[in-house]
């Protein structure tokens, strides 16, 4: 792999990273909507994995993606193991913020195991959509196939990951509320995002290619079937 495309991976992944912590911690922080309707923290930042996650898919195909995914997941877990370790540790008697770490953080593993589940499933899916769709039309409508891959893979998100992290936790009804809401929320996101993301790719592309001599992208994509290579093929 080029310098420009590593350049490009390495800033990307520490994207996904930094919203994949900030995803986690903010889902214990409940968000009025109006009236009684309200939706996790996370409903804000979570659509944002899939729109990093479709450049990601999309300019280094299928296998880096999921492999991806499969590391910052496990580096989600390092990190919760991490926290659970400290506040387990003992503290001294001068120490009286004991209740607000485990009101923030004392679900962490839950929401860790919930959201991998459910986010792992929905993003294999999602990446696998875009990369089939983008054999069918030769590395073409890359913001269409983004559109239409994210919302299907954020419903399916979205309803796993809220019922088992609030399961028991608030009302079915509620429950049911957040995830329609939820899925709204990430439905706007992809619409607004369709068209920088799509630009994204396209400037990504470009500065990829100049490592390459400006080689076609295409050509170099037609390998990005489910297991074959992508726009970043030689390595």
């Amino acid at each position: 792999m080029r310098k420009n495309a590593i350049n490009c991976l390495v800033v990307l992944v520490m994207l996904y990273m930094a919203i994949i912590l900030v995803n986690m911690i903010m889902t214990n922080r409940f968000i009025l909507l109006f009236g009684n309707e309200f939706v996790l923290g996370g409903a804000f930042f979570s659509p944002l994995l899939f729109v990093v996650g479709d450049v990601i898919a999309e300019l280094f195909g299928f296998k880096r993606s999921r492999f991806i995914i499969y590391v910052a997941f496990a580096s989600q877990f390092i990190f919760v193991a991490c926290v659970l370790a400290v506040m387990h540790a003992p503290y001294p008697a001068t120490w009286h913020h004991e209740d607000a770490f485990d009101t923030v953080f004392g679900t962490l593993a839950r929401i860790n195991i919930s959201s991998f589940l459910a986010f792992v499933f929905a993003s294999i899916i999602n990446a696998g959509i875009l990369t089939r769709w983008k054999a069918l039309v030769n590395g073409r409508f890359f913001w269409l196939r983004s559109l239409g891959s994210s919302t299907f893979s954020e419903f399916l998100y979205s309803a796993f990951a809220i019922i088992m992290i609030e399961f028991n936790n608030v009302s079915t009804e509620h429950i049911v509320s957040i995830i329609l809401l939820t899925f709204l929320i990430k439905i706007a996101y992809s619409l607004i995002f369709a068209f920088p993301g799509n630009l994204l790719v396209y400037l990504l592309k470009k500065y990829i290619q100049a490592d390459y001599g400006n080689e076609n992208s295409v050509e170099e994509a037609k390998g990005g079937r489910l297991g074959g290579d992508s726009l970043i093929s030689k390595v």
